[in-house]
């Protein structure tokens, strides 16, 4: 057994063999050309790491680096997918070796905070836990009139579709988001390869010709024939324009419904819908687990958010601690020691998050869950 490590040259087409016999979607959705051309690219390369047996790959993680900003405190963090190892090589350890070469490699990076797309056992056992705080809603076009209002004269927003390299007309309206991942303006050139295989679309909203949001959307995961809702992976810009827009999303006959992911944080949609008589079901982070690689590291670059919220004095009396897969959270005198898992589910929200009391409980209320940005299109 040789890794885990990057692949070589000569062992892409292996890697594209193994993704191809493991996930057939990627066969029917690319050829060979467009599959090897894509493992090709210098991103994939750099951040693939693969077991090699007998001169063929058998086990693969896909790794990937952004930054993320919260009102504008930024920190590091890692994105993991396309974890796969061969049938015939199954229950041999080999997919636990190379995640956890992944999470040594990624704390050793910098980074602060693991998002994982998928919520398998292997992550489970690896302190990846369902977490996050967003609400989640679906629009139809006899969703957006109010009960007991009458129908809205026409909106004077218009909405066009755009293509990926109009991406820096529409980094303004991303850039003034209060939490979201930090892009360079060619991004999208740089995306995973399969960013693409569900096919998004990016709708521009406008007035006078004056961008005014935007939205992402792509068709569901595992959508059935003729299934026409839409998943909204990403907006920004206005709500209240995204909302007027809608209608003419629903008329150009590009979905029937639109399924909105709605962060806690985002008390202007969230206003909005309610406004709309929408029903709101709260759920975790959307097709991810999330994982803490550095909980003292993380609270220390966002202590810029964190002193808006607690007093200079309370700040300074809370202190985090780490010693491998254990947590240590203090205020004071008082202290609580939590499992990664744990801490998580406290630190980004989620149903069963622990209960810590006393002064302790009631400081780390006021700064927790933190918030966090879907993936939307930084998704891997």
């Amino acid at each position: 057994m040789d890794g885990p490590r990057r692949p070589r040259t000569e062992e892409l087409d292996s890697v594209v063999d193994l993704l191809c016999d493991v996930w057939p979607h990627f066969r029917g959705r690319y050829s060979r050309e467009q599959l090897r051309a894509g493992i090709r690219r210098p991103l994939h390369r750099r951040m693939a790491r693969i077991i090699v047996e007998d001169g063929r790959a058998v086990s693969n993680i896909q790794v990937l680096y952004n930054y993320v900003s919260v009102y504008g405190s930024r920190f590091k963090v890692a994105s993991i997918g396309g974890v796969c190892t061969r049938e015939d090589c199954r229950g041999r350890g080999l997919a636990s070796a190379v995640l956890g070469r992944c999470l040594e490699e990624t704390a050793a990076a910098g980074a602060r905070i693991l998002y994982v797309s998928g919520d398998r056992g292997i992550y489970r056992r690896n302190h990846c836990v369902k977490a996050g705080q967003f609400f989640q809603v679906e629009l139809r076009p006899d969703s957006l009139v109010p009960a007991g209002a009458s129908v809205p004269a026409e909106s004077s927003v218009s909405l066009r579709r755009v293509s990926t390299g109009d991406w820096p007309m529409l980094a303004p309206l991303h850039q003034a988001e209060p939490v979201r991942f930090l892009r360079r303006a060619d991004f999208l050139s740089r995306t995973v390869f399969w960013w693409d295989e569900f096919h998004p679309e990016i709708w521009l909203v406008e007035r006078d010709r004056r961008a005014l949001a935007y939205l992402v959307l792509a068709p569901p995961r595992w959508a059935e024939p003729g299934d026409t809702t839409g998943i909204v992976t990403e907006y920004a810009g206005s709500r209240a324009a995204i909302l007027a827009a809608l209608p003419s999303l629903f008329e150009v006959g590009a979905v029937s419904s639109a399924l909105f992911s709605v962060p806690a944080w985002d008390r202007d949609m969230l206003h909005l819908l309610a406004g709309l008589g929408a029903p709101l079901t709260p759920v975790t982070l959307p097709d991810h687990t999330i994982r803490l690689l550095n909980l003292p590291g993380l609270i220390q670059q966002l202590r810029g958010h964190l002193a808006a919220l607690l007093p200079r004095r309370d700040l300074r009396r809370l202190s985090f601690g780490q010693q491998g897969e254990k947590c240590l959270l203090k205020f004071g005198e008082q202290e609580a020691e939590l499992d990664l898992s744990q801490a998580a589910r406290l630190v980004f929200g989620a149903p069963d998050a622990p209960d810590v009391s006393g002064d302790l409980g009631q400081v780390l209320s006021r700064i927790f869950p933190l918030p966090i940005p879907p993936p939307g299109v930084n998704f891997i």
